[in-house]
C-alpha cells in the first residue's frame, strides 16, 4: 500500500472521519434517549459506508485509512472493512471463462 499523502488526509479524510463520528454519535445518543423513553433495549444498527470509483483510484487505500481513523473514535467498538478486491479475477481467468467483457466481479446467479 502506498503511503497516504498527508495533504489529502488533512483535507478530505480527517474531516470526513469527524463528520461520520458526529453523525454516528448523534444517532447513538438519540437511540439511547428513545430506548429510555420507550423502556426498550434495542439492538445497535450497523452503519454501512460505501466507497465507489473507477479502477485503481485508491478506494481500498481510502477505506483502510478511514477504517483506522474511525476505529480510534471512543464510541466505535468495531469498524470492519469488506472489499471486493478478494473477489476480482485476474485477466487470464476472465479470458478462460469468457468473461473478459464483464471484467471483475463475477455474476451472482
Amino acid at each position: 500500500m502506498k503511503i497516504y499523502r498527508w495533504k489529502k488526509l488533512q483535507k478530505y479524510i480527517l474531516p470526513l472521519s469527524r463528520l461520520l463520528n458526529f453523525y454516528i454519535s448523534s444517532n447513538l445518543r438519540r437511540q439511547a434517549v428513545l430506548e429510555q423513553f420507550l423502556g426498550t433495549n434495542g439492538q445497535r444498527i450497523p452503519y454501512i459506508i460505501s466507497i465507489a470509483g473507477s479502477v485503481a483510484v485508491g478506494k481500498s487505500t481510502t477505506a483502510r485509512v478511514l477504517q483506522a481513523l474511525l476505529s480510534r473514535w471512543p464510541e466505535h467498538r468495531r469498524v470492519e472493512l469488506i472489499t471486493t478486491d478478494g473477489f476480482l479475477h485476474p485477466n487470464q481467468v476472465l479470458k478462460e471463462r469468457g468473461l473478459m467483457e464483464e471484467k471483475g466481479v463475477p455474476r451472482i446467479v
